[in-house]
């Protein structure tokens, strides 16, 4: 199983826009890691998985198209094609909403978050929801149990969604640790204006 970090990273910024929202009804709990250095880590990390995921995925596409007889129409039809609205969905999607993070109006926005991130996971699971939708279309009765044919894009799902939320959680303490490690040295020059 290939969980690529880019969807961790969007996975993972749903779960904690989720944690965000549920955090005021727990009022008297001390939520020591959902603080401020975390969600600035949290946003740079968004940012920087809208640029892995744009190259990406036009290397991907570039890489496909050099071994099509046909290149260029291949990118065409990719893009402008039938199903090019799924290459423009995860494009606007992916790279589009995580780069307006760079303004501190959405950053601070509760109601932009939830939104991007819904739509995020909306956009990730498009696969998922597809692929059990044509299960359910076509009859797969073979030897194995009907119950296991239909559940079992389930269960991978749900298996990698959780190895996802671990390579988020340790992508999100290494940033952390990077931008405390940055504060430290650049305070200790006195330069109090270079802090990213």
């Amino acid at each position: 199983m290939v969980i690529s970090l880019y969807e961790s990273v969007f996975l993972g910024f749903f779960w904690y826009t989720m944690l965000l929202l549920i955090r005021p009804f727990f009022g008297r709990w001390k939520w020591k890691y959902l603080n401020e250095k975390t969600d600035v880590s949290v946003t740079l990390l968004l940012r920087l998985a809208g640029f892995v995921f744009l190259f990406s995925y036009t290397a991907a596409l570039l890489d496909s198209a050099s071994v099509a007889p046909d290149g260029p129409a291949y990118i065409r039809e990719k893009i402008f094609g039938e199903y090019g609205f799924y290459f423009w969905i995860r494009v606007i999607t992916f790279f589009g909403l995580s780069q307006l993070f760079w303004f501190r109006q959405v950053r601070e926005s509760k109601w932009v978050r939830n939104f991007i991130s819904l739509c995020l996971l909306f956009v990730l699971s498009i696969d998922t929801l597809s692929l059990l939708y044509f299960m359910t279309q076509i009859e797969l009765m073979s030897t194995r149990d009907t119950f296991q044919i239909y559940f079992e894009p389930i269960r991978f799902a749900v298996i990698g969604g959780i190895i996802k939320l671990i390579v988020f959680v340790i992508l999100v303490a290494v940033m952390n640790a990077m931008r405390t490690r940055r504060t430290n040295q650049v305070t200790k020059a006195g330069r109090a204006d270079d802090l990213i």
